[in-house]
């Protein structure tokens, strides 16, 4: 591996001389990082960092420079042909993958020594985007889960907590009775034993909500803050985005004002956690490629694409 500074990294891409360059960046060509200005026939491979769908938290034309997509599931497949059927795009090359993140993190998990807990441990993780439940109702639920048996772990996002944390130290101030009881704020992203240990997760838009639901096949409460949109055309699309179908397979969405609700959903999930586990396992294996294996589909792609490429060589 070489570490390339980002002034550089922009002439090295425009002079790329390389059969297959495999990314995880979109907007490919749309900015600053371009295709190769000295090989035009350069295979550009894009991995998906995300299990969501393509269509709303990618900006529009953000994989349309790509030749080839190593796809995390079967609901990426008919976006991406819908886009190109819409926008009259040219039909990219599309490999069954995977997603190696959350089988490193099932692996990870389950070689963990979790902890019993001595009573349910509810973890509160929202994203950064604005109004999320930082900004909009985080009151409202410390209120509702501080008085119940339970642990609270607060866990801002990194991002959150580099913007705005004078706002963290207001949370402290007022909660303060509460923190290291019952109340537990982490700010050290280093350690992520207490994800897997919890039994609930609180979040809104944060992609949080399918590593952990994936990965400890335990449920997730949504609060449905203002969405977190890339692309405002995203309705052009027929299909239903994996990040909103799913609130209501892998937990609840909930409103913000119907937080009154709150308690009974999570004392539900709590005791239905056996058919929550199924359930999730089943949505994994249906919307995920190739699980535990993503490297191998992947790797199979790129060799076989540069043998290929190595024989058209030899036959010019």
């Amino acid at each position: 591996p070489y570490y390339i500074g980002e002034k550089r990294l922009i002439t090295l891409m425009m002079k790329m001389d390389a059969d297959i360059v495999v990314m995880t960046m979109p907007d490919l060509e749309n900015y600053h990082i371009k295709r190769s200005y000295v090989k035009k026939d350069v295979e550009y491979v894009y991995v998906f960092h995300g299990l969501g769908s393509v269509h709303m938290v990618l900006r529009k034309g953000a994989l349309d420079h790509y030749d080839t997509l190593l796809c995390v599931g079967p609901h990426q497949f008919e976006e991406i042909r819908e886009i190109e059927k819409i926008y009259k795009l040219p039909m990219k090359n599309l490999v069954p993958c995977g997603y190696g993140v959350i089988e490193k993190q099932r692996k990870a998990f389950l070689n963990m020594q979790i902890k019993q807990n001595k009573r349910p441990q509810i973890l509160i993780a929202p994203s950064w985007q604005k109004d999320n439940i930082m900004e909009s109702c985080l009151d409202e639920l410390l209120r509702r889960l501080l008085v119940l048996p339970y642990d609270i772990i607060l866990r801002p996002h990194p991002q959150y907590l580099r913007h705005k944390g004078n706002h963290l130290d207001k949370i402290k101030y007022t909660y303060n009775e509460y923190i290291d009881r019952n109340l537990f704020i982490q700010e050290d992203f280093a350690d992520s034993a207490s994800i897997y240990q919890s039994d609930i997760l609180i979040t809104d838009w944060s992609t949080i909500a399918h590593e952990f639901s994936y990965v400890t096949l335990k449920p997730v409460v949504f609060i449905n803050t203002p969405m977190k949109v890339m692309n405002t055309e995203y309705t052009k699309i027929s299909l239903v985005p994996l990040d909103i179908s799913l609130r209501n397979e892998i937990g609840v969405s909930l409103n913000i004002d119907k937080l009154d609700e709150l308690v009974p959903i999570i004392k539900d999930m709590c005791a239905q956690k056996n058919e929550y586990k199924e359930k999730i396992e089943k949505i994994l294996l249906k919307y995920v490629y190739n699980f535990g294996h993503s490297g191998e589909a992947g790797a199979k792609y790129i060799i076989k694409s540069l043998m290929e490429k190595k024989h058209v060589n030899r036959m010019q």
